[in-house]
């Protein structure tokens, strides 16, 4: 019926179209109307000849789900000879559509014809099968489909023809709840390791729903955590994985990397976001009044499990040169860019420090050089290049060597001494020996005696004219101003070595001495966060701020800067009668800077809130301790 209102409709349009240009070309109609009715000749109609039969089907499915097998045919077929599905169960099918369409371009007459053959089955069993290929025959030629290979995973399903229905219900009842199909999951590369070592936190959203708008709710606390941000893709993108025997698309949402600080036990809280998800909600009738069904958008909101880390102490006892850094693999490379130098000259020393680990807590280096031989305070250059491989640095020390005594020295290979976490023991990397020639250069002065013509003018010969004498007495020695000025010196120097003395005993109680300066000490890092957030660098005035707070209370508190948690200092703060108001602003500043080390800072985490905030608790604290 469609077929022959398309036919009328194109006779209509060349007749009126014949009847303007010309009466005599009325016939046209006619001929295109016989042309469309009979069978197309070559010279006037193109049809498909480059026969097509494509088979189509999922390549992975879960035992005892129902999917679709689909042969599609560019033509018209004599004889469909479906293929042998002896493995899977046939619930339906099978189904046949067609559908066909005309074109006529520059009066040459195209068809276009399209068949299919629609299969609805299951497999209840898993395995990997493949379907052989299915047959038609066109114009009396036999043609074949390709063949289909296909998974099926997951535990077997005993089932009989009689259940199909149960099984459909039940499945269609779990498909009404979004979350069965969708949830979000942190992985840990470690849950339990030792003080310094480091973490990969992963997490990744897995999902078999259609969804939209992923949001942020809540971002997992990291307080006890130094972190740095791997990953965080703005345009997340999806790949099968096979989970618990059920095919996902999967997503990468967050992945972190988190240096422990502290020994101890940790809670990492939850990571929540909310997504938004389809919903069947009845049916409804479209435009043309075909039923379909009508689906709704609800928000959903999903929460990683809370992971608890366990962080120990490094084993006792701990070597006496220990560097501080945890890591593996870690490297010492020693070089020098001249080993000939005179005693006015320099060396460059260069000593290279890398490998995995906490190396951005090495700051400087334990250099012993031998006897005669002195350097400056070096030159620091750091790299970080850390990944999803793990935390690799490096630090570059440049020193300044001079030589103050002629000779060969010796310069020892550089130990540095670290913990490795996979063999779990104290390991020394060596730098190589160093031969250093020094030479007397031109300002050479030497220390031993003096040469040999320095001695001629010990003794000069007696001075016998124009001498001026005084009456003995007469000078300052032993005058008034002579004996008060020996009296001033010496009362001065008693009174240096009594305060002297005092500082001395004073500087012994090394805690006492913290404990004093603690408000200095912070101040002067406070100083530094302020540099850090004038420069722009956020990341580094997070850091420092909370190097100032943790610094001070362990300071100020005498209190081991490895046994303080947010818990104990809520404790050791409430002993020493600090107001909840004053703990409650305290712990938050240091949650408001830990989170916005890896997260952009909301209004009351920006740099400049926090400076003023910090600087006012100290204060305050300063004030109460």
């Amino acid at each position: 019926m469609k077929q022959l209102i398309k036919i009328l409709f194109i006779i209509i349009i060349f007749a009126t179209y014949s009847c303007n240009e010309n009466e005599e070309e009325s016939s046209k109609p006619e001929n295109i109307f016989e042309q469309l009715t009979k069978q197309p000749t070559k010279q006037k109609t193109s049809v498909n000849k480059d026969i097509k039969f494509i088979a189509s089907s999922e390549k992975v499915v879960e035992a005892g789900e129902v999917f679709q097998i689909t042969y599609k045919l560019n033509d018209n077929a004599d004889n469909f000879t479906p293929p042998d599905l002896k493995d899977f169960e046939v619930l339906a099918g099978p189904y046949t559509s067609s559908s066909s369409s005309t074109s006529i371009i520059n009066g040459k007459i195209s068809r276009n014809i399209s068949n299919s053959y629609t299969y609805n089955v299951s497999c209840q069993k898993p395995g990997t099968y493949t379907i052989p290929p299915a047959e038609v025959i066109v114009d009396g030629n036999t043609y074949k489909s390709n063949p289909l290979k296909i998974k099926v995973i997951g535990e077997e399903i005993n089932t009989t023809q009689n259940n199909v229905a149960n099984n459909n219900s039940s499945k269609k009842k779990k498909e009404n709840t979004p979350s069965s199909d969708i949830f979000i999951k942190t992985t840990y590369s470690k849950t339990n390791l030792y003080k310094g070592d480091y973490i990969i936190a992963t997490t990744k959203l897995y999902t078999r729903k259609d969804f939209q708008n992923i949001s942020e709710v809540k971002f997992p606390n990291y307080d006890n955590f130094w972190t740095e941000e791997l990953k965080a893709p703005r345009q997340i993108s999806f790949r099968n994985e096979e989970v618990g025997g059920k095919i996902y698309q999967v997503a990468l949402l967050k992945q972190i990397l988190l240096f422990t600080q502290n020994p101890g036990n940790y809670t990492i809280s939850p990571y929540v976001i909310e997504v938004q998800l389809k919903k069947k909600d009845g049916k409804a009738r479209d435009f043309f009044g075909n039923i379909v069904d009508h689906y709704k958008l609800i928000n959903k909101r999903l929460s990683t499990k809370k992971q608890t880390i366990t962080v120990r102490p490094l084993p006792q006892p701990v070597p006496e040169n220990f560097s501080g850094v945890t890591g593996t693999n870690i490297e010492v490379e020693t070089e020098i860019d001249n080993t000939n130098i005179k005693t006015d000259e320099s060396a460059n020393l260069r000593i290279t420090v890398a490998g995995k680990g906490n190396l951005y807590l090495l700051n400087e280096l334990k250099l012993q050089l031998p006897e005669g031989i002195e350097h400056f305070k070096p030159q620091v250059e750091k790299t970080e290049k850390y990944s999803e491989n793990g935390a690799y640095s490096e630090r570059q020390f440049d020193y300044i060597i001079v030589g103050n005594k002629p000779g060969t020295h010796t310069i020892k290979p550089f130990e540095f001494v670290y913990f490795d976490t996979e063999t779990e023991q104290y390991k020394t990397a060596y730098g190589k020996e160093i031969i250093l020639n020094v030479g007397k250069g031109s300002t050479y002065v030497p220390t031993v005696e003096n040469s040999k013509n320095s001695t001629q003018k010990d003794i000069r010969f007696i001075k016998t004219n124009n001498l001026k004498l005084k009456k003995a007495g007469t000078g300052f020695a032993g005058s008034f101003a002579f004996w008060l000025t020996l009296a001033s010196i010496i009362l001065l120097y008693v009174i240096f070595l009594i305060i002297r003395k005092k500082n001395i005993e004073a500087n012994k109680d090394v805690v006492k001495v913290k404990k004093k300066n603690a408000g200095k000490v912070s101040q002067k890092r406070l100083k530094t966060a302020l540099k850090f957030m004038k420069e722009g660098k956020n990341q580094e005035f997070y850091k420092e701020i909370l190097t100032s707070i943790w610094g001070y209370l362990s300071d100020k508190m005498s209190v081991n800067s490895d046994e303080l948690t947010n818990e104990s200092i809520q404790t050791l703060l409430k002993e020493r009668n600090i107001s909840e108001e004053l703990i409650s602003k305290l712990l938050n500043v240091v949650e408001l800077c830990g989170y916005a080390q890896y997260s952009p800072a909301g209004e009351e985490a920006k740099p400049e809130n926090i400076y003023k905030e910090t600087e006012s608790l100290i204060n305050e604290l300063e004030a109460s301790l």
